[in-house]
């Protein structure tokens, strides 16, 4: 609680005509302490008289001078506030004191909440307690409702639930605005009183309808999940429009995700946007954070990682756990900042303590492969588990994973399955491709090819795409299931379209080889390509082997040049044949200048692999005959075999085998 309540006994005085402001105005001439606080009434709210601070702070003090309580408490409401005076506590807690000691309400409430507060006087609970309750026994709803918020909220007294209860009903009933909506917040949360919806949604409404922001928010909660009444998420966004127009930070947030999500109103995320800006201004955590989220996904604002992590990172250091795990992963990744492994295990430490689930299965996977802080397969097991308790799919993935890997305590295969399963069967995608492995492989349980299809199905509609691929490796191949050319090629476009380098080179192939589709080299040179581009080898080696002959290629050309750079990009990754390639392109001075040394040294590197047109190649280099023709004929026989060999040898479901770290926070 930041504060207590005053009201200004002021704004009770009613309304005089001018003929009895001018009797007035004489009498306080003459000395008549009621009329000078009219008079200063008068000159407060500009009523009959142009409004004029000094000359109502003028009056008050003579009044109050005289001992008008009424006057003392006015003119410590002003020196308070700084109205028509300098600010001064100290003369405010003054006059304060006079106006209570002489059983004024007002003065008694304000002087409490200035011990409260320590506003003018050194903080003091007793005596804060002491003069509220007097004011609060007099029938004064502020006062009444302070008293309830220290009860309820253990703020210089003992937590009382029922206490705070019966004073916030005082007040309520008074028709306080605050007190209804305090009220209504320990109806709504069983404080003091039997939890009932309900009543929280008919107090919410009194305090809403006299246009209590927090009451209005409250409402807007009440019809946006149903509570008391019946969900109605137009009528939640007018309400929280209403309060966020008045500057309600948390109404903002909230009118804010009503906006991203297309709640009760169109969907819109640069409004969305606007707003979770007004409420992170006033330094909402929430709003930091899904301000945070829009800069980091591009939504309603152009994609800024630095931004995002800069809005995570001011969250996070008001206690947001999301924001904690966030920031942590933003150094891990390098995203918005640099790459720092000590400073994300720090913060998924941290975030981890506060029970953060997601934050305990990368605070494992730190401590399994020592990232940011010393490997600890022990912790890393303990946190693992720990999160496979709270129920965390990728938590039981992991398990799997360790219990398969064997380094903490051997090799099993029957607990890595259990884990595996339980994992998979709550969705996680990765987990049902490895299950589907375990039931190819019989690893843990009997071997079923049934089970196998059907759980790597699961993971491709979850949008596995290593799934996806492996089943259609499976049906070209046959493996465990009856060969299907058509299932093959539909599901290796499916994720070829979705970017998968694998499937694109296997779509490369397909086309290629002409075994499960009509032969096309052209559409084979465009699969190539798009695999090529994501730095896949032996896609980059076989559009160096198009480029070369000229096969696929825009009207047979043959470009030696592009050839040279495939094979160059190929044969840095370590691909033999490509290195194979590239040394013929440097002793043959194709797309390069001629270069035997170069040559020599590519063709020993790949030879030292074991491969035997590397040796060839040496052998003819080393007979200083170089018979072209010859080693074209010999280079044509392997070629013609070539994409069949790699359909038949190369194509293996691979599982996706590692312990994961799991993505940031949406």
């Amino acid at each position: 609680m930041k504060k207590l309540l005053f009201v200004l006994a002021i704004f009770a005085s009613s309304y005089l005509a001018g003929s009895e402001l001018q009797k007035n105005l004489t009498l306080a001439r003459k000395g008549d302490a009621e009329a000078q606080k009219n008079i200063g009434v008068y000159y407060y709210k500009g009523t009959g008289v142009r409004q004029n601070f000094k000359k109502a702070v003028f009056w008050f003090k003579k009044s109050a001078e005289q001992g008008n309580s009424v006057a003392s408490f006015n003119l410590g409401w002003c020196y308070y506030n700084g109205e028509g005076c300098p600010k001064n506590y100290q003369e405010a807690v003054k006059w304060f004191q006079r106006a209570a000691e002489k059983g004024h309400a007002g003065g008694q409430n304000a002087l409490g909440a200035c011990y409260f507060s320590g506003h003018g006087v050194v903080k003091n609970s007793e005596k804060a307690l002491f003069w509220l309750e007097k004011s609060a026994n007099q029938g004064n709803s502020y006062a009444q409702f302070n008293l309830g918020k220290m009860y309820t909220e253990a703020v210089g007294v003992a937590q009382d639930y029922k206490k705070g209860v019966y004073w916030l009903r005082k007040s309520a009933e008074k028709g306080n605005p605050e007190g209804q909506n305090g009220l209504g917040k320990c109806y709504n949360d069983g404080l003091g009183v039997e939890k009932d919806h309900k009543q929280a949604f008919l107090w919410f409404r009194r305090s809403a309808a006299q246009g209590y922001l927090e009451a209005l928010y409250n409402l807007g909660i009440c019809y946006e999940f149903g509570y008391g009444t019946k969900v109605d998420y137009a009528k939640a966004v007018n309400l929280y429009r209403t309060a966020a127009k008045k500057g309600f930070c948390k109404a903002q947030y909230n009118l804010g995700v009503c906006l991203y999500e297309g709640k009760g109103t169109a969907k819109n995320y640069s409004l969305a946007v606007r707003y979770f800006r007004e409420a992170s201004a006033k330094g909402y955590d929430k709003a930091l954070y899904n301000l945070a989220l829009c800069y980091y996904l591009g939504h309603g604002v152009n994609k800024d990682f630095k931004k995002a992590f800069n809005l995570f990172c001011r969250a996070a250091a008001k206690g947001h756990v999301k924001a904690i795990y966030n920031s942590g992963y933003c150094y891990f990744y390098g995203h918005g900042t640099s790459p720092d492994y000590k400073k994300a295990f720090e913060l998924y430490n941290q975030a981890a303590q506060k029970n953060h689930v997601l934050a305990m299965v990368n605070l494992g996977m730190c401590y399994y492969y020592g990232r940011g802080a010393e490997k600890d397969l022990e912790k890393a097991l303990f946190y693992t588990r720990k999160a496979s308790e709270a129920g965390e799919p990728f938590a039981f993935y992991n398990m799997g994973f360790m219990c398969e890997d064997g380094k903490l305590n051997g090799t099993d295969y029957l607990q890595a399955f259990k884990y595996y399963k339980a994992a998979a069967e709550k969705g996680n995608e990765y987990a049902q491709c490895r299950l589907a492995y375990f039931y190819l492989k019989g690893l843990g349980t009997e071997k079923n090819s049934e089970k196998a299809i059907a759980w790597y199905r699961k993971a491709a509609e979850n949008g596995s795409l290593l799934a996806g691929y492996n089943l259609g490796v499976l049906y070209y191949q046959g493996i465990e299931v009856q060969k299907n050319y058509q299932e093959a090629i539909k599901w290796m476009k499916l994720v070829a379209d979705k970017k998968y380098a694998d499937a694109q080179f296997a779509m490369g192939l397909f086309y290629g080889a002409g075994d499960a589709v009509d032969k096309n080299h052209e559409t084979s040179v465009k699969w190539f390509s798009r695999a090529a581009d994501q730095g896949h080898s032996e896609a980059q080696y076989h559009l160096g082997i198009c480029y070369k002959k000229g096969i696929g290629t825009p009207g047979g050309e043959i470009d030696r040049q592009k050839a040279f750079n495939y094979f160059k990009k190929s044969a840095k990754q370590g691909n033999v044949s490509a290195q194979v390639e590239l040394g013929w392109c440097y002793y043959n001075g194709h797309g390069v200048a001629p270069d035997t040394s170069v040559a020599l040294d590519l063709w020993q590197e790949a030879a030292k692999k074991g491969n035997e047109r590397a040796v060839a190649a040496l052998k003819f280099c080393i007979r200083q005959n170089p018979d072209y023709i010859g080693y074209e004929i010999f280079m044509q026989k392997l070629e013609n075999a070539l994409m069949r060999e790699l359909l038949r040898g190369l194509f293996v479901p691979v599982p996706e085998k590692k312990i994961f770290g799991l993505p940031i926070e949406i």
